[in-house]
Order: structure tokens, then sequence, then C-alpha cells
């Protein structure tokens, strides 16, 4: 029965619409998305080794994999601010933030090519990146996919229809960050021209005139490298969700980020914020996982036998003590992965949230 003039159910996601990050933050959990991200991360681990043994350049590892995110090469966590000297006090937010770690790593080694110490060191990296970029055009494609589809239709995506609709629409979700890339390096063509003329006196005169011209291509580079920055997630989605070119990907990114910065900013927080509860639930389920096992295992092993395989593995002998710590290497590996599941999810929520709320798409005339 209706009671005028009473309300008997609140659709919250109409009076708080960032809440549908929570479905997208859900989608993470899924196993397919699961799937996508470590095998993305094992691609980007081999194709960066690879990469680092053919260039010849030391200490190409796969940085997330390791203890040490910060130490094993050139492209750390925290390579996000080296661009900025001013910034260092972000470092902190970037190291510890699942979405800034996964966005670092991708975007890591484009911040570092011209920093990087030798033609060498630059070659290595703007390889890597755009092995990155190849990687997570299509493992990054399959979890918005199967995101959007969740979230907008409240579907479950095959895994099958999500890889297939990644595969279809690769070169444009690349298309769009790679593009933008080339364009921001024709727009420092003139600037290094400069820079090469004043290296003589006279021309540094003539360019000290003209510098006004300078700083205003200086001013393009910077919005249109901002614009990549923050926008290259949305690039990649926006071909796989609307199934779009590569131009539509990047006038969408560049829209979002320089018309509705405030929109996409406070997105942004809600989706760090989730990241952050959801990154620390999966960190303590898997080690509240090992512990159970192993101690619950110790029962039936004794205290002597239980110690030397599971306290210190190093010293015991046989294969056992080994494959136990490989599993558990296994699955804390997976946790330090599990920010990219993390990333593209929310990526996509964040999408979606902007095509709504600014395109006034509805969510169901989206992932078509």
């Amino acid at each position: 029965m209706v009671h005028p003039g009473r309300i008997d159910e609140v659709c919250w996601e109409q009076v708080f619409p960032w809440l549908l990050l929570t479905r997208a933050a859900r989608s993470a959990l899924l196993v397919s998305v699961v799937v996508a991200t470590l095998l993305g991360a094992l691609a980007t681990a081999v194709g960066w080794t690879a990469i680092g043994r053919i260039v010849g350049v030391e200490h190409a590892a796969w940085p997330i994999a390791t203890e040490q995110l910060e130490q094993r090469v050139p492209v750390a966590a925290s390579a996000a601010t080296d661009i900025l000297p001013a910034a260092d006090h972000l470092r902190p937010v970037v190291r510890q933030n699942p979405l800034a770690r996964a966005w670092a790593v991708v975007a890591g080694p484009w911040l570092n090519v011209l920093s990087a110490e030798g033609m060498q060191q630059r070659i290595y990296l703007t390889l890597c990146g755009l092995w990155s970029l190849a990687v997570w055009g299509l493992a990054g494609g399959v979890i918005a996919w199967v995101t959007a589809v969740r979230v907008s239709r409240r579907e479950k995506a095959p895994v099958g229809a999500a890889a297939s609709r990644a595969v279809k629409v690769w070169l444009s979700a690349i298309g769009g960050p790679v593009t933008t890339l080339l364009a921001a390096a024709l727009l420092s063509l003139p600037i290094v021209v400069a820079g090469w003329f004043m290296r003589y006196e006279g021309f540094a005169v003539v360019v000290g005139l003209a510098w006004g011209l300078v700083l205003l291509v200086g001013l393009l580079l910077a919005a249109l490298l901002l614009g990549l920055l923050v926008g290259w997630p949305l690039m990649i989605i926006t071909a796989v969700v609307d199934r779009s070119d590569a131009f539509d990907g990047i006038s969408r990114a560049l829209a979002y980020v320089f018309q509705r910065p405030l929109h996409l900013l406070w997105y942004l927080l809600v989706a760090g914020l989730l990241a952050w509860v959801v990154q620390w639930g999966v960190s303590v389920a898997a080690e509240a996982t090992i512990a159970a096992a192993e101690r619950i295992a110790s029962v039936g092993a004794g205290a002597a036998r239980a110690a030397e395989l599971f306290d210190e593995p190093q010293s015991a002998s046989g294969w056992s003590s080994w494959l136990v710590e490989q599993w558990r290497k296994g699955i804390r590996a997976g946790v330090r992965w599990y920010p990219f599941a993390l990333f593209w999810s929310l990526a996509t929520g964040v999408y979606l949230l902007l095509r709504f709320q600014i395109d006034q798409t509805e969510l169901d005339e989206l992932a078509e």
C-alpha cells in the first residue's frame, strides 16, 4: 500500500552517486578480475625482464613483486613525484595507496625517461612504458569490461566475452595514450631546438627575446602532459566501454580532467579511500589464511617439525619446506599485485560516474 507523504525506500545511489564506486570495488574481488590481474602482472614482469636483458640494463626486475618496492629499478612506486621536486611530501601517499602504486608502476617509465642516465636507460624505460601500455591495454580492458557490465547492468560478464571485447578494441585503447605521447613529443621539439640554439650566445639573445613563445609552448605541453598523466586510464576504458576510437578517448579524458576537475578529484578521493580499505582487508585475509593453515597444521606436525617447516624454512632440508614457502610467497605476491585489480575496477567506476553525472548518459546504456 502506498502512503502519500511517507518515504518507504531510499535509493542511496541516487542521493549519493559516488556510492556506485563501492560496487566497482566489489568487482575487484571477482575471480575473473583477479586472474586478469595476475596474468597482466606476470606478462609485465616477463616483458620488463626480457627488455632489460636485451637492452643490457642491470637490475631490470619487476618492482612490485619485491619487498623493496622502491629500491629495485629506476621505476619505483614513488616515481610519480620525481617529476615534481617540490612534491616530496606526496611520496608517502604514492607508496601506500594501492591506486597510486598501480598507477605509478605503469606510468613510472615515462616519468623517468628524461631523468634517466644515458641513452641506454632511456631506451629501456621507453620500451618498458610501451610494453606496460600494451599489456594493461589488454588486461585492464578485460577488467574494465567485467566491471562495467557488473556495475551498469548488474550482470555477470563472461570472461570469454570480456577478453574478446578487449582484443577487438585493443588498438583503440592503447592508441589514445600513445597518440597523446606523440603529440607531446612534437610539442617538445620547438623547445629542444630553442635550447640547442641557446648554446651560442648570439642565438641565445634572439631566443631570449622570443622566450614568451617558448613559455607558451611549454604551457601547452604541461597541460597535455597533465591530462595524459591523469587521464590515460580513462582513454583505455573509453575504448572498451563505449567501443570508440582513440581520438574519442583522448577528447573525453582531457575534457573530464580540465572541464570537471572537482568532480574527478572527488571521485578519485573516494576511490582512493575504498582502495585502502579493500587492500587492507585482502592483506588481513591473506595473512590470516597463512597463519590459520600453519597453526592448525602445527598441531599434527608437532612443535619441532612445525618450527622447522614454517618458522625457519631456510634451515629445513627436503622439498616440503621449500614448497610451503613458495605457496606463502605466492599468496603474498598476489596481495602485492592486487592493487592493479582495484585500480582498473575503480577507474572504470569513476568513468561510469563521469559519463552518468556529466554526460547525462544512463548507466544501462553503457557497456553494450
